[in-house]
């Protein structure tokens, strides 16, 4: 397997081309720091490592989010051991003992590989039973006090350093609100030195940091050729007071999981056995009775709390609740995506999110996309930043490489179409 960064590909990146992986040595070694775990054999384990781009703060945020969560519900798994601290592979920039979280295993399947083989009754079931864990952890008072302290940032666990190995969780109150995952920004306080209030400062400053990615990245210059003056524009009425200032102070902020979607959902039925299925997708295709069955489903956990910590309301909805999307019912349910979605499943997708909400701002008192005053355009800022700098761009460096200048075509086109409903 190659591990060279520095190569690059026939679409012009760079960095690791094969995800994130262990050597029999590397597994060894963060094994060596997990042994207690072998102490109870009833027990089966999870141990996720990170990669080039994990440091610590994602490590301590999904370990810092689950201890959050398990507070409000018990469809979490348990952290049983985990280390944010890294030692570098000699002469890369991947780790020779990588940061890992170790936590109890889920029983069941990953609801998005199976959710296309379920009836919509079960699906329906599912996605009520989303409603009450998500409701119960957002409300739980561990939750709230978080929430109300009014910081914006990803959870992290208090102290300077980073945490060589620890056999145990840690203690609700080591939790915080710390610096953000993509660059280590924040966190945003609400008593900023310029007066801003903390969720207008998050989206000042990381769309303002997305800029300077664009200003820094060549392959992406033909953006900032057409859409630059724009850019300049809107972020200047992010920086400027005004008639705005009163609906920035009624944003509410919200602990966020940052990536709820099916593939981070585990559920099971009692009288169907999946084991050896939960790592072979293709292998639940031979269930046949998963559709027809007359038992029940549960949604045994949620999985991958890496992204979690304190946000406005309308972040977890950019990468959150794919079951409520229309733009993702094809591909959950194996759908061609280039005929339009039959009557039937909008309406089923249009169920899913009257459900959802209607849990939430009904038994739980949360804020939801139509009970929150100007989401839409508090989203659409949040995804004019995400545009500004996509992600997925950042590897590409040679702008004549295939299906690059594409891509970026594509991103210019996004990204325009979020200012204009900006105002810009």
């Amino acid at each position: 397997m190659n591990d060279t960064t520095d190569h690059i590909d026939s679409f012009g990146r760079y960095g690791p081309k094969h995800g994130v992986y262990l050597t029999h040595d590397e597994l060894e070694s963060a094994l060596h720091h997990i042994g207690p775990l072998a102490s109870n054999m009833d027990e089966e384990y999870i141990v996720k490592a990170g990669g080039r781009s994990w440091t610590r703060v994602k490590t301590e945020a999904e370990v810092a989010g689950l201890v959050v969560a398990s507070t409000g519900s018990a469809a979490v798994p348990r952290v049983v051991a985990w280390s944010s601290m890294a030692v570098p592979r000699t002469g890369t920039d991947m780790p020779s003992r990588p940061e890992y979280v170790a936590v109890t295993r889920a029983r069941g399947v990953c609801a998005a590989d199976l959710w296309r083989h379920l009836s919509p009754t079960h699906r329906a079931d599912v996605v009520r039973q989303l409603a009450h864990i998500v409701g119960k952890i957002k409300s739980d008072p561990a939750t709230r006090a978080l929430v109300d302290a009014g910081t914006v940032g990803c959870l992290g666990v208090a102290g300077p350093n980073p945490t060589a190995a620890a056999t145990d969780a840690p203690q609700l109150a080591d939790v915080v609100v710390g610096r953000t995952v993509e660059r280590g920004d924040g966190p945003w306080v609400p008593t900023d030195t310029d007066g801003s209030n903390s969720a207008r400062a998050y989206i000042r400053d990381t769309s303002s940091a997305a800029a300077k990615m664009l200003a820094a990245t060549p392959v992406l210059a033909p953006m900032r050729e057409v859409l630059g003056d724009r850019i300049d524009q809107y972020l200047a009425s992010l920086s400027s007071n005004g008639d705005e200032d009163a609906w920035w102070a009624s944003v509410p902020l919200d602990l966020m999981h940052g990536d709820l979607n099916l593939r981070n959902v585990m559920v099971d039925m009692p009288g169907i056995d999946f084991s050896g299925m939960a790592d072979d997708p293709l292998a639940l295709k031979q269930h046949h009775d998963v559709a027809t069955t007359k038992e029940g489903i549960t949604v045994t956990a949620v999985l991958d709390w890496e992204w979690a910590g304190v946000y406005p309301c309308w972040d977890e909805h950019i990468a959150s609740y794919d079951f409520l999307h229309d733009d993702s019912a094809a591909e959950l349910l194996g759908l061609d995506d280039d005929i339009a979605l039959p009557a039937s499943v909008l309406d089923q997708v249009a169920g899913y999110r009257d459900t959802f909400f209607g849990i939430l701002e009904a038994e739980y008192g949360l804020p939801t996309p139509r009970t929150v005053r100007g989401f839409d355009s508090g989203l659409a800022m949040a995804k004019a930043r995400d545009a500004i700098a996509p992600w997925y761009m950042m590897d590409l460096v040679d702008p004549t490489s295939a299906g690059t200048a594409d891509k970026v075509k594509a991103c210019t086109t996004e990204l325009a179409m979020t200012l204009t409903e900006l105002g810009f």
